[in-house]
C-alpha cells in the first residue's frame, strides 16, 4: 500500500506566478528582437553604403573603358579631349570643367577645352593663358606643385571675383 502527498498550491499563487514568468520571457524576447532589429538596420546601412561605393567604382571603370576606346578610335585631338572631358564630368558629377595644358616653350598654361559651360563664356577663354610663374594664381600653383587643390565654396574663397574661369 502506497500513500502519496503533495503540497496544494493556491490558485492565486499559481495564476500570478505563471503570469510573471510569461511576462519576463516576453520582455526578454522583445528586448532581444529590438537588438536584432538594430543590428539588421546597421547591416542594411553598411550594405547600402557598400552598394553605392560599388556603383561609383563600376561607373568609373566604365568611363575608363570608354576613355581608352576613345583614345584608340578618335584621331582628332580636339574631339578626343572633348570626349574624355565629357566622361570626366559625368563620373565626377560636376556640371562643367575646364582643361588647361602646360606649354613648356612659353612657360604658361593655355586653355584647351571646356565642357558644360555656355558657349559665350568659352569664346573669351580661347586665348586665355596663365604664366606658370604667377604663384598668386591657383591653377599655376597646382601646375607647378603637382598637388591638386579643391575649393569647396568659391563664393567665400579668396579667389579673384573678376576671373573669367569663375563665371
Amino acid at each position: 500500500e502506497y500513500e502519496m502527498w503533495w503540497e496544494k498550491k493556491s490558485l492565486w499563487k499559481l495564476f500570478f506566478g505563471r503570469r510573471a514568468v510569461k511576462r519576463e520571457v516576453l520582455q526578454s524576447l522583445v528586448s532581444e528582437m529590438e537588438r536584432d532589429k538594430d543590428l539588421i538596420r546597421q547591416k542594411y546601412e553598411q550594405v547600402t553604403k557598400l552598394n553605392v561605393a560599388l556603383e561609383e567604382k563600376v561607373a568609373s571603370l566604365i568611363s575608363l573603358q570608354e576613355a581608352s576606346q576613345a583614345v584608340v578610335s578618335i584621331l582628332d585631338e580636339e574631339s578626343l579631349i572633348q570626349t574624355i572631358m565629357n566622361l570626366l564630368v559625368s563620373v565626377i558629377g560636376f556640371n562643367r570643367a575646364i582643361l588647361f595644358l602646360v606649354d613648356d616653350k612659353q612657360e604658361n598654361l593655355r586653355f584647351a577645352q571646356a565642357v558644360g559651360a555656355v558657349d559665350d563664356l568659352i569664346e573669351p577663354l580661347r586665348n586665355y593663358q596663365i604664366p606658370l610663374g604667377r604663384m598668386s594664381n591657383i591653377l599655376a600653383r597646382v601646375a607647378a606643385s603637382g598637388t591638386p587643390r579643391f575649393v569647396k565654396d568659391v563664393e567665400s574663397s579668396n579667389l579673384r571675383r573678376g576671373n573669367l574661369i569663375l563665371n
